[in-house]
């Protein structure tokens, strides 16, 4: 029943790649038991049909190894971002091309990821980064995406001069 129950959480594919699957009992007088996702150390989630990140998967707290390869992503959100951080190995594929969609929007952002992530989705038309701590957006020219960008929303950052940035 609780496996099932981990299934329903975190997503089928996503639960059975995840090593150590361990159980604990939540009180010791109901019974109840609960995924411990504090103890995961390794998910292999490649494959597993994924279009978005779950922020369940924020709940592997203890990660050092995390497989995205082989999934359909269409959209970077601020859960990557947090996993590429605490992560020693986030695996994803090198190119992502139905990936239109970047919304890091109020993320703390002080880099754009470009060379770790951004680079990855050369199809980009849509980067949401609004609201962060941003002080330059140079690094985006670089970009594989730079091409197919239409919209960028990078209001409430401190970027001195974007006339000096293109």
């Amino acid at each position: 029943e609780q496996e099932n129950a981990c299934k329903q959480e975190f997503g089928a594919c996503v639960w059975d790649g995840a090593r150590p699957r361990v159980y604990f009992d939540q009180s010791p007088w109901h019974g109840e038991l609960v995924c411990a996702a504090s103890i995961v150390v390794e998910v292999d989630a490649s494959m597993c049909g994924l279009t978005t990140l779950s922020p369940a998967l924020l709940r592997f707290a203890n990660v050092s190894s995390m497989d995205l390869r082989g999934n359909d992503l269409i959209r970077f959100g601020t859960v990557l971002l947090e996993l590429d951080g605490r992560a020693d190995v986030l695996r994803l594929d090198d190119v992502l091309p139905n990936v239109h969609t970047v919304d890091w929007s109020s993320a703390g952002l002080r880099s754009l990821h470009v060379k770790e992530l951004l680079s990855r989705a050369p199809n980009l038309e849509i980067l949401r980064i609004e609201n962060n701590s941003l002080i330059s957006l140079e690094e985006l020219a670089s970009c594989a995406c730079a091409e197919s960008l239409r919209v960028v929303n990078a209001s409430n950052n401190p970027i001195a001069d974007l006339n000096d940035e293109f």
